[in-house]
């Protein structure tokens, strides 16, 4: 039944008449270039990245006209992060994100894909995270839009994987 289902979900990603979300369907109203807040790590689980967030708050915005997607290792092919606030400090988690605190609210993707493992703009809302897909052949890319305090999925889809050894996280 899985592999049904499967299949089904690839047949509608390869052959549907889905809109694929654009960077430039999402834009920002203005670019941000203010003075930078210092990081509000308020969480416990924040506090576990203090150098890494606290460094990211420095930075210049890289995501959603204001933010900074902070992203680090968590081991073989797998990355985690999380929003930075430069107007405010405040730090959001990435999306897909678990409930509750440690590492695990932190990652964002994982797998040899095709591709980079997530992909953003600074002048634009949407993000773009792919991950292996139930056959080795496909991986998904989930579309989410920022909302300014959370992600809102607005598609998952089934990509057929390049055939040619495709990197991971590039």
């Amino acid at each position: 039944m899985r592999r049904v289902l499967s299949l089904m979900l690839v047949a509608t990603a390869v052959f549907g008449a889905e809109a694929i979300p654009k960077f430039e369907d999402f834009p920002v109203s203005q670019q941000w270039s203010g003075p930078k807040a210092p990081v509000r790590l308020v969480r416990p689980d924040e506090r576990l990245f203090r150098t890494r967030l606290k460094a990211a708050a420095q930075e210049e915005p890289n995501f959603a006209g204001h933010y900074r997607f902070a992203n680090w290792g968590c081991g073989s092919v797998c990355v985690a992060g999380a929003i930075v606030d430069l107007k405010t400090g405040d730090v959001y988690p990435p999306p897909k994100a678990v409930e509750g605190s440690g590492w695990d609210r932190w990652i964002v993707a994982g797998g040899f894909i095709d591709g980079p493992l997530i992909d953003f703009r600074a002048d634009s809302r949407l993000l773009i995270v792919r991950q292996p897909g139930v056959d080795s052949a496909y991986q998904e890319a989930r579309y989410y839009e920022w909302l300014g305090t959370k992600f809102k999925l607005l598609l998952t889809r089934v990509e057929k994987k390049q055939m040619d050894g495709g990197q991971s996280g590039r």
